[in-house]
């Protein structure tokens, strides 16, 4: 019952103050006195009720500007603040009363001529500002204290000229801060200002919609602030929207779009805007960083809903970068990085998304197609994670269009450099997941599609298709599926497919990468191992590499290495040791299935490498070569020349097994069955293939 009192209260004093509205009308452009903007500000903060101020200023006036068909009110002294709540002060009143002098903005300018701090401070609820330009002021408009609520600024110009065609600055074009909640920016131009378009600290549940931040009037060239929007201590804010001309134009700012920071800073969204393209997204018009996360915290960039796409792309930088401890919890999901508003073409960032410096447990992507980040044509990387510990990217297009079939090319180049890189001791990030709709698609890359950097450790990437198209089916080149180099470490690549690249499906290389685990993936063949989709080499392991893991015995675990159009596997240079190939489909899954070149070669010196429980079969050359002082390295219990229950015949092209050009103290067998192929079982040629034991295995009808 006290609620619905309360209730009724609200309802009568709004009605009341309905019945009560005045109406105040400025005549000139005079700092104080009769007909002044201070005296109608004034006499609507001293009478209760919903009050209107107009403008009706004569051509005759000295501050009439008839170049512009503007004029300007300059202010020597403060304005009153708006207290009184329920005033509507609007500018486009003036066209009203004199007709349409300037037809390509506000025809109000409010400007200072002694640098006065704010033109417009808002402190009270339920005011209007409309149509009005600001400038020279540290804030043009300034919402400020708790009482200031449901204010709206609609179709100013804050830092610019009359025309919205040149700079004309404050510091801020509008600010909030102690405790302002729930208010409006909408439809405005707001460039030029030397500080921030928007400045948000201690401000809550805001909203900016339509509005072009850091261009001219047009959306088509730069007029920058330094930052568009920045929030620094501010909650639960909301930039753009879902419906249209909702969302913002956030382009042309010389340090970011939008900037978050601090630690309080949480529960923002970003979503439904342009940020670095011009207002019709098909060309760029960059900021230097699109948006910046620094200790922010559950920020929504995107959503899965219809129009929470942002079109970050066209930056100079990175499209999205999250740096330092506590930028944690934020959700990147839905919107295009690196392409037009279609995802039918780059507009290259520099970095699609960057997260940096104990950025950690954030999320780029989701499970459903609806959060699916398309993050391509981006000139150096897709997204790189660096130092960054827990992340998730999931379910995303990282170098195909939006159709998941085509890529971004200038002529024979390939546009984005890398698709994912982590680097510098990034740990249990993942990429990929268990489900269909938690697959990237890890394709068209100049160079890498994933690689692993600085000793990146105890990071999962599975289920994602890397070289081939978003069915599966197609070869969407990559020039290296994936690199684990530079220490990496105790990483696990498993259930992937690895095809279509253009030399590697996957490179382990350099000394102190150690420990990775590869299992269950598809490497030269499509998603459903019912064609091939050749990498120039399916595996590399070399340069030091020890200690991988390539397959297993359990359920799953076996990866198909086949139809690749030299090695499956590659094992090459010394320093190369201890790596484990066990339990493999190594060409041909059945009779008359994919065969590689070569099965598996050995090369320039590798070391102590165990081969054992795979099927090497079907391929059109070797089964098994060890040259260049391939040494001590150890081939048992594998199926050569014969694969299934049943041993079905099924050889390799030549031998089974070559033995040759200096490869000396290998051990073959014991438990190899090796028959049907079709030089030899086993060949040993050269003078200096020494000490070699073959012994224990079933070898015939070769």
């Amino acid at each position: 019952m006290k609620h619905l009192k309360t209730l009724i209260l609200i309802i009568m004093i709004t009605l009341c103050a309905k019945c009560f509205a005045n109406t105040y009308t400025v005549l000139n452009t005079s700092n104080d006195g009769p007909g002044s903007l201070r005296e109608a500000v004034s006499g609507s903060n001293s009478h209760f009720g919903a009050d209107t101020v107009v403008f009706n200023i004569p051509t005759t006036d000295p501050g009439y500007n008839i170049a512009y068909g503007t004029w300007t009110i300059t202010l020597t002294t403060d304005l009153p603040y708006l207290i009184g709540g329920f005033t509507f002060i609007d500018g486009s009143s003036q066209t009203a009363y004199q007709g349409n002098t300037n037809l390509n903005g506000p025809e109000i300018i409010i400007t200072t001529g002694s640098s006065m701090n704010t033109a417009f401070i808002v402190a009270s609820p339920n005011n209007h500002i409309r149509n009005i330009g600001i400038t020279g002021f540290v804030y043009g408009v300034l919402f400020y204290s708790s009482n200031c609520t449901n204010n709206t600024i609609s179709e100013m110009y804050l830092g610019t000229n009359a025309d919205g065609t040149a700079a004309a600055p404050n510091q801020y074009g509008a600010g909030f801060t102690n405790g302002a909640s729930v208010n409006l920016v909408n439809n405005c131009l707001i460039s030029g200002n030397t500080m921030a378009g928007v400045g948000i600290s201690g401000a809550a549940l805001n909203n900016f919609t339509g509005n072009k931040i850091g261009t001219d009037r047009t959306g088509t060239k730069k007029i920058p602030n330094n930052y568009g929007i920045a929030i620094d201590g501010a909650s639960n804010n909301v930039i753009g929207g879902t419906a249209p001309q909702e969302g913002n134009l956030i382009s042309g700012n010389l340090t970011a779009g939008i900037v978050i920071n601090g630690a309080t800073s949480a529960v923002n969204q970003i979503k439904g805007n342009f940020i670095g393209t011009d207002i019709n997204g098909m060309d760029s018009l960059p900021n230097a960083s699109g948006i910046i996360l620094a200790g922010a915290r559950n920020t929504t960039i995107g959503g899965n809903t219809a129009g929470a796409k942002n079109i970050i792309s066209g930056n100079y930088q990175a499209g999205i970068v999250m740096n330092g401890s506590g930028t944690r919890g934020n959700l990147i999901k839905g919107n295009f990085i690196g392409t037009n508003k279609d995802g039918t073409d780059f507009l290259s960032n520099h970095t699609g998304v960057m997260l940096k410096s104990n950025s950690n447990s954030n999320m780029i992507g989701g499970s459903t197609p609806a959060e699916r980040n398309i993050i391509s044509g981006n000139i150096e990387i897709g997204v790189y994670i660096e130092a960054c510990d827990s992340n998730v990217v999931t379910g995303n297009f990282i170098g195909p269009d939006v159709t998941g079939n085509g890529v971004f090319a200038a002529g024979d180049s390939l546009i984005q450099g890398n698709g994912i890189e982590l680097n510098t001791v990034s740990k249990y990030n993942i990429v990929g997941g268990a489900g269909a709709a938690e697959r990237n698609v890890i394709s068209g890359n100049r160079v890498y599609g994933l690689v692993y950097y600085g000793n990146s450790a105890y990071n999962n990437t599975s289920g994602n298709f890397i070289g081939v198209n978003a069915s599966g089916t197609q070869r969407l080149a990559n020039a290296t599926g994936i690199c684990v180099d530079g220490g990496s470490n105790h990483n696990i690549i498993n259930n992937n497919v690895l095809s279509g690249n253009k030399s590697y499906g996957i490179f382990f290389v350099t000394t102190g990468t150690y420990y990775n685990e590869f299992k269950g993936n598809n490497v030269g063949v499509n998603a459903t191992n019912t064609d091939t989709i050749p990498n120039y080499i399916g595996i590399i392991l070399g340069a030091g590499t020890r200690y991988n893991i390539l397959g297993g015995t359990a359920a799953g675990e076996a990866n198909i290495i086949s139809g690749n159009y030299y090695d499956g596997i590659e094992i090459a240079d010394l320093g190369t040791d201890h790596n484990q190939i066990i339990g493999n489909v190594i060409g041909a899954v059945a009779p008359g299935g994919f065969g590689n070149y070569n099965g598996i070669g050995l090369a320039t010196n590798p070391r102590n490498n165990i081969i054992s429980g795979n099927t090497i079969s079907g391929n059109k050359y070797m089964g098994i070569i060890l040259f260049e002082h391939a040494d001590s390295n150890i081939v048992s219990y594998n199926k050569i020349g014969v694969t299934g229950t049943n041993n079905e015949p099924c050889g390799n092209g030549g031998a089974g097994i070559a033995i040759i050009r200096g490869a000396s103290s290998n051990i073959i067998g014991p438990g190899n069955i090796i028959a049907h192929n079709d030089t030899a079982g086993i060949i040993l040629n050269d003078n200096n293939t020494l000490y070699n034991t073959i012994s224990r295995n079933s070898i015939f009808n070769n």
